[in-house]
């Protein structure tokens, strides 16, 4: 799977359809979630451990029989 982050394959598609209807704002972050830059730091911080990204799957092609 093309993604950079951990993910999980899952065939329940209802937490992820949950995640997606209760995002307000897809793909934005408010102010306070942001942080300042330090450009005086000797190394850059550490990002925290992000939660694996569900991804649903299910089977695809001729079934039994």
């Amino acid at each position: 799977m093309p993604f950079n982050n951990p993910y999980v394959i899952t065939d329940d598609l209802g937490p992820v359809v949950g995640e997606f209807l209760t995002d307000s704002e897809p793909g934005a972050m408010s102010w306070p979630d942001l942080e300042t830059a330090n450009d005086d730091a000797e190394e850059p911080p550490t990002a925290p451990e992000a939660a694996p990204l569900r991804v649903w799957a299910t089977h695809v092609g001729a079934g039994p029989g």
